[in-house]
């Protein structure tokens, strides 16, 4: 069987690095301040933005039902056929999303692919941390 359980967590963070003025250095310093050439970096401050954990994780993203990009051998349903088909299960109470592919269906050689889910965010994130809790994660082929 293979899915993606996503346990417990799925936060997306903001990466604010914090404004920093140049150190200062008094008269009586014996290194001018053109000579300081290794100042100590900032310290970089996370702060949790989002949190996406069992339902919420259905609020937060879009069911892409399209053909394949990459022309494989998938279909891509969309979220009631995802729910309806066992592809995806959400809890909030144990704080589980899984996602998985279809497992069970044995395939034609010249038919369609097997069923699966694409997922794309509703927000748009530049700088960030995503860190992701998986209770299993399966390796492909190659």
């Amino acid at each position: 069987m293979k899915f993606i359980d996503v346990s417990s967590v799925l936060a997306l963070m903001a990466l604010a690095a914090p404004s920093f003025a140049a150190p200062s250095v008094s008269s009586s310093s014996l290194i001018p301040p053109s000579l300081n050439l290794f100042p100590k970096p900032p310290k970089s401050c996370y702060t949790l933005r989002e949190n996406f954990v069992g339902n919420s994780f259905y609020k937060n993203f879009d069911f892409e039902a399209i053909p394949d990009p990459t022309h494989g051998r998938v279909n891509y349903t969309d979220m009631a056929t995802a729910v309806s088909h066992n592809l995806t299960y959400a809890d909030d109470w144990t704080e589980t999303f899984i996602l998985r592919t279809d497992y069970t269906t044995v395939l034609d050689p010249d038919g369609p692919g097997r069923n699966s889910v694409r997922l794309r965010s509703k927000k748009l994130y530049t700088n960030h941390v995503a860190v992701i809790d998986l209770r299993h994660m399966p390796q492909g082929c190659g």
